[in-house]
């Protein structure tokens, strides 16, 4: 299964701004975002992007990752939500078993460096917005060692990056 992400972030690291993600991302960034959803068969987020984030709607079905075995507190009206507790690897197991090949996660910081952790992500897509953030800060420079940019746009108030994987020798 592939894995890539999708993520909005702040000139100062942060990814939220008065507790969401919406709130650093323009209207352009907001039409990318959605065409960039065309690609995968499913979104991938966590527990704390359920709580704050708008998921009520999605257009493939969405999994919300939870660490516990007992995930309470993830209330959503999107008929095609589910929610998967464990360990990462097992989840994305149990999501490739049910016939998922691409997956996006939309996930913040607590998700994020999971898969980077794991080495599961083999894309990004960055808008890195000028406006300054207030939570949930990510040195997104330090995981893109592996990564290099194949695609790159410039607009007033942001910089929209995609990055594959660096290809390994074997």
């Amino acid at each position: 299964m592939e894995i890539r992400a999708n993520l909005v972030i702040a000139a100062n690291g942060a990814m939220t701004l008065g507790g969401t993600s919406r709130a650093l991302s323009s209207h352009s960034d907001r039409t990318r975002f959605h065409e960039i959803r065309d690609w995968a068969d499913a979104i991938f987020i966590g527990g704390a992007t359920a709580r704050t984030e708008p998921y009520q709607s999605t257009p493939h079905p969405l999994f919300i990752w939870s660490r516990s075995d007992a995930p309470a507190g993830f209330a959503t009206t999107n008929p095609l939500a589910r929610v998967i507790a464990g360990e990462l690897a097992d989840v994305l197991s149990e999501i490739a078993a049910l016939g998922v090949t691409r997956l996006l996660c939309e996930g913040g910081p607590g998700i994020l460096e999971p898969l980077f952790a794991g080495d599961f992500l083999s894309a990004l897509y960055i808008t890195q917005s000028k406006s300054i953030g207030d939570g949930a800060f990510f040195d997104l420079d330090l995981r893109l060692q592996n990564f290099h940019e194949t695609k790159r746009s410039e607009l007033p108030n942001e910089t929209f990056s995609y990055l594959e994987r660096n290809t390994r020798n074997t």
